[in-house]
């Protein structure tokens, strides 16, 4: 299946723990670009962020899954 981005920020500690909590959920959840701000703190926001992608058939359900993540207190 073809990845398809469901989540971006320029916070690297959100995507990590938004893909694990989608990886707990069952999705195939990886991150992209994560590795940029080690090297160059600023290099993050050159890239667009950190990408959170999923397989492109589970992308709705994953949007839905974060939309209720980020509902929580």
């Amino acid at each position: 299946m073809e990845p398809i981005t469901v989540f971006h920020t320029l916070n690297v500690a959100q995507a990590d723990m938004i893909c694990a909590h989608l990886q707990s959920a069952g999705f195939e959840a990886r991150l992209v670009n994560d590795y940029a701000n080690v090297n160059l703190p600023m290099a993050t926001q050159v890239m667009g962020g950190v990408l959170i992608q999923v397989p492109n058939d589970k992308a709705e359900e994953a949007r839905a899954f974060i939309a209720d993540l980020e509902k929580q207190p």
